[in-house]
């Protein structure tokens, strides 16, 4: 059977993974967020687990890498067993959450999160987030050994590992922030028809001939503003500030226009 203590692991190492127990058996809370289709696709349904690395908690204690390629293949290698931090025992469900961890990582890359036409993780219903309550939830004790995988991987002591109350409270933070977006939900839906509505109209009084890259900028702007409403790696804060840039922007087009009209000129500029 495989040893999990090794020379290479330290004592501290095996003191937290003696508070921290491992979710199996009956009556466990799945650590997983999605499920694997027959033909090998995932499908997400649950709020991503790796999402939580765009928590504040996470981002401010430099956990970002945990988005990475590289951190998504030592949790597969942990989770595998052929990793120096595999536990003796793997809960069953590692695998899945493994599985899926990866799959999720090259899907939504969070290096890209904000480029025109990337693919964005969208808000999950409020019966697939019922998970979040658990405090097994993401797999802490996974994640928290992928880590120091992934230190060793990359040869940097000075990496901080993701410590099992770290995922704890970013799983939790990433509940809230769900929560406060399915709230606004309706509110950024009209303040989006509200804002492609001005544009729409000073795009009607000229200014498509007049300022056609203030027009592309705004609809730019407007369908990221629309994006990150129905997203998971933003809170409503920076949501709401997107609205606010787009809407002033749409605004400006729109009075250029109307005073160009009402002047009967074609086009007016500051």
């Amino acid at each position: 059977m495989k040893k999990f203590v090794t020379l290479s692991v330290s004592a501290w190492v095996l003191a937290i993974l003696s508070g921290i127990g491992f979710a199996s058996g009956p009556g466990a809370v799945p650590a997983g967020f999605g499920s694997v289709l027959p033909d090998g696709a995932i499908q997400f349904g649950a709020p991503a687990c790796p999402d939580i690395a765009s928590t504040e908690i996470f981002r401010t204690k430099g956990l970002e890498y945990a988005t990475s390629k590289e951190f998504a293949e030592a949790v597969v290698a942990v989770a595998s067993g052929s990793s120096r931090y595999s536990p003796e025992e793997i809960p069953a469900e590692w695998r899945t959450t493994a599985a899926e961890w990866r799959a999720y990582v090259k899907a939504y890359p969070a290096s890209s999160a904000s480029a025109a036409g990337s693919q964005y993780a969208s808000l999950p219903g409020a019966d697939q987030t019922m998970f979040l309550e658990s405090r097994e939830s993401c797999a802490p004790s996974l994640l928290y050994l992928a880590s120091l995988e992934y230190r060793a991987r990359m040869g940097n002591e000075e990496i901080r590992p993701v410590f099992p109350h770290v995922v704890r409270a970013g799983t939790h933070d990433l509940s809230v922030r769900i929560a406060e977006k399915r709230r606004m939900d309706g509110i950024f839906a009209k303040r989006a028809e509200e804002i492609a509505s001005r544009i729409a109209e000073a795009e009607r009084l000229g200014a498509g001939e007049c300022a056609p890259g203030g027009i592309a900028r705004a609809k730019m702007d407007l369908e990221r503003a629309r994006r990150e409403a129905v997203g998971i790696r933003t809170g409503v804060g920076e949501t709401e500030a997107l609205f606010v840039n787009v809407a002033g922007y749409a605004d400006s087009l729109l009075k250029h226009q109307q005073f160009a009209s009402r002047k009967g000129i074609r086009c007016f500029a500051d």
